[in-house]
């Protein structure tokens, strides 16, 4: 996996494997992120240099955070597939096509994320997480615009909005990030275990 940060104290650990690392925010006094992705690069069977939106996919991970129980004022963790790049893509809300989720500190909001290419759909859903747990978090896109997010198995919600179309590939990314938009309230820290993709890619 590929690291990228952003801002004093920002750290994706040195220890990190593949399967389990750690990923830490910018301190508490300084905007910025910290991000683990890595490149799915060139997935369709049928059309080359491309990735169709229009087929069943998903991707997961576990995250444990002893922040789940926490109201942090300014950070947002993401975890989404789309984006492309040359190198890990800058964390931020998202603004091309693809799915996935974020969970607001602030709000303590967990939320599906769904970009058809044009417009951002956001969609809050229940979740109660307890600090110190680990959670597996799952999006699945239905390839006809309708996103599912599910946590240890059990559907939270579902989103409209999702993409459907094939698109041209130049470096697709999956990504985990911590943000902090603005000042913190706390230095944050999660931890990610298995993350995987899935697709049906024609």
């Amino acid at each position: 996996m590929s690291t990228a940060t952003s801002g004093t104290g920002a750290n994706t650990g040195s220890t990190t494997t593949v399967l389990n690392g750690r990923i830490l925010a910018p301190n508490a006094l300084t905007a910025g992120y910290a991000a683990r992705a890595f490149n799915i690069f060139y997935p369709s069977n049928s059309v080359a240099n491309s990735y169709n939106f229009g087929t069943q996919s998903g991707h997961s991970a576990r995250i444990y955070s002893a922040y789940w129980g926490s109201t942090v004022v300014g950070v947002t963790l993401r975890c989404v597939l789309g984006r492309m790049s040359g190198g890990v893509p800058v964390p931020s809300t998202l603004a091309v096509r693809g799915y996935g989720w974020e969970w607001s500190f602030a709000s303590r909001t967990l939320s599906i994320i769904a970009h058809d290419g044009t417009t951002l759909t956001t969609t809050a859903v229940t979740f109660n997480p307890v600090a110190s747990l680990c959670y597996e978090i799952t999006a699945m896109s239905n390839g006809a615009g309708t996103i599912s997010l599910f946590v240890d198995g059990t559907l939270l919600g579902t989103s409209s909005g999702g993409p459907t179309t094939n698109t041209s590939v130049s470096n697709m990314w999956w990504q985990t990030e911590i943000q902090n938009l603005v000042t913190a309230g706390s230095q944050i820290d999660y931890y990610i275990q298995n993350p995987k993709v899935f697709t049906t890619n024609g």
